[in-house]
């Protein structure tokens, strides 16, 4: 049986990253349109269990998964460790009383209950009281309702957390109205500022990716332009003689290193580094869908049935939030990078081969599933196969990163 399983991450009032929700579906069913919900969430439970190791997709986070009436009571949730697991009651679970002693029975072992797509009425009293957090979908809901919820739980021992956050406006009116946990993709929106607001470091990075990508690089100015920047050259320098390589030699120039991995490696690494720079100040996760978008279509291009060049896919992934980045408009940063027309297109328009692998990781990360099919015919992709894929390069991103930061 064929398994999508994607996660999205959920942040604190820092914006650092709280938690994950994994999403999934089986064997064909729309995501939550379940013929037999129980039976669904328990095979993602089992397969979750004893087929993936959790670490590379979550980390030591914390992690959210949605739970049907009938598996609350049969006490599933046990499997789980409750330092990590959040139970997601479904929005449309009945406070009867084997739910109710469920999860009073969860919340007595330490695992955290949280209320999915919450929308009050009386007869819910009974669950609100036994909830830890309560998830407010702000994309349907009216901004009234979610002030009336914030006021209904005023100084309970309740958190809220806000769902489907699009804009950092969205987020900023959650944040004001008491909510401490944040989910949607507000975080990878840019801010746009004017090009004076762009630190040295930022435009050093980009000064690097302009040279990288130019179809006549010339290597001597290349390694001018990182050994110029102090900051660049380390971290280029630290990435390289990290395990993600496995030189059998060290690394101790920026001229070495052009030199022992070629051209096409010291692009797409010089990439990694430059978007870590420019991240600055942006959440950590944002960096990380980034590398996850650029080995996942990596991965795809290489093994799929039409012609794609891994190394453009690579470019297309990382390049995809690089307005958020810099905090300018994406046809003005693009109008100024060589980049292949085929490229640029795919980057603001999503269309072509490159765009489809774009909108292929896109859905993925949204779980449209669905719309992943859709895509992988055209592409020559096996959508059996795009699930491994992604854990893939979740790992492979959160090696790279963790290599970074040492």
């Amino acid at each position: 049986m064929n398994i999508f399983i994607a996660r999205q991450p959920i942040f604190d009032l820092n914006m650092e990253v709280y938690a994950y929700e994994l999403l999934f579906r089986i064997d064909g069913a729309e995501i939550y349109d379940y013929s037999d919900g129980d039976k669904a969430t328990a095979k993602v439970l089992a397969e979750t269990l004893n087929s993936l190791d959790l670490s590379n997709l979550t980390g030591q986070q914390r992690y959210f998964i949605n739970f049907t009436a009938n598996l609350l009571i049969s006490d599933v949730a046990s499997l789980f460790p409750k330092e990590l697991l959040h139970v997601e009651v479904l929005e449309d679970v009945e406070p009867t009383p084997e739910i109710l002693t469920a999860c009073r029975n969860l919340r007595e072992n330490g695992y955290m209950v949280v209320l999915d797509d919450f929308e009050y009425k009386p007869s819910m009293q009974p669950l609100v009281d036994l909830a830890n957090i309560i998830k407010v979908d702000c994309l349907l809901s009216p901004k009234e309702e979610w002030e009336a919820t914030a006021k209904r739980v005023e100084g309970k021992n309740i958190k809220l957390l806000a769902e489907k956050l699009e804009t950092r406006e969205m987020f900023e009116m959650a944040k004001a109205m008491g909510y401490e946990y944040f989910q949607g993709y507000f975080f990878s929106r840019p801010t746009l500022t004017e090009v004076k607001d762009v630190g040295p470091n930022k435009l050093n990075s980009m000064n690097l990716m302009r040279e990288i990508n130019r179809p006549d690089v010339d290597m001597k100015k290349l390694e001018q332009i990182i050994r110029q920047d102090v900051s660049l050259s380390m971290k280029l320098l630290k990435l390289i003689n990290s395990a993600v390589f496995s030189l059998r030699t060290e690394v101790t120039s920026v001229g070495q290193a052009i030199r022992l991995l070629g051209l096409s490696n010291v692009q797409k690494w010089s990439s990694v580094v430059a978007l870590g720079q420019m991240g600055e100040g942006l959440p950590k996760e944002l960096i990380e869908l980034t590398l996850i978008r650029g080995h996942f279509c990596d991965l795809l291009a290489k093994s799929a049935k039409t012609a794609i060049p891994p190394d453009s896919a690579y470019l297309v992934g990382v390049f995809s939030l690089i307005d958020t980045f810099m905090g300018r408009p994406l046809a003005e940063l693009l109008a100024d990078l060589p980049l292949a027309e085929d490229l640029k297109w795919a980057l603001l328009k999503r269309i072509g081969t490159l765009g489809n692998l774009l909108r292929l990781i896109e859905a993925y990360e949204q779980a449209d599933w669905p719309l992943c099919e859709s895509i992988c015919e055209p592409l020559g992709v096996n959508p059996d196969a795009i699930s491994a894929v992604y854990l893939q390069s979740v790992k492979k991103s959160r090696d790279v990163l963790e290599h970074m930061e040492r």
